[in-house]
């Protein structure tokens, strides 16, 4: 999913041997959102960008530039625009692959418009569904 080269490449180059707890937990972020495929998916993933890291938007910049995944890329932004994230506005979306046309991530799910993807009908805190059982 993401280009271990690049994501290498990265380590490298911004920390060098130095271990990075916080670009691994980015990168695992990562790695959760390339296998969201159900609304319980949608659900254990949520709570991760409840609580998301409010610096090292360059590492986020580098990862979506990174991932050749267009779902997963969408499904990121997708999360951040949720939980009305402020790292939403200082990411530099101009070198993110977002593809273009539809893509289906939950079969049945509700269609978002901004990012062109089906998502959870149901997601905890979503008030706006008056048919939420959450």
């Amino acid at each position: 999913m993401i280009d271990a080269f690049l994501a290498k490449k990265y380590i490298d180059k911004c920390q060098g041997s130095r271990f990075d707890p916080i670009f691994l937990r980015i990168l695992g972020l990562f790695e959760m959102l390339d296998h969201v495929k159900t609304e319980t998916d949608f659900q254990v993933v949520d709570p991760y960008f409840e609580g998301m890291f409010k610096h090292g938007h360059e590492q986020f910049t580098t990862l979506l530039k990174a991932c050749n995944k267009v779902v997963t890329n969408r499904l990121f932004l997708w999360f951040l625009e949720r939980h009305n994230h402020p790292l939403l506005d200082s990411l530099d979306l101009s070198v993110v692959n977002l593809g273009s046309g539809k893509r289906v991530v939950v079969k049945g799910g509700r269609f978002d418009k901004q990012y062109q993807i089906t998502v959870a009908r149901r997601m905890p805190h979503d008030h706006e569904d008056p048919d939420c059982i959450f």
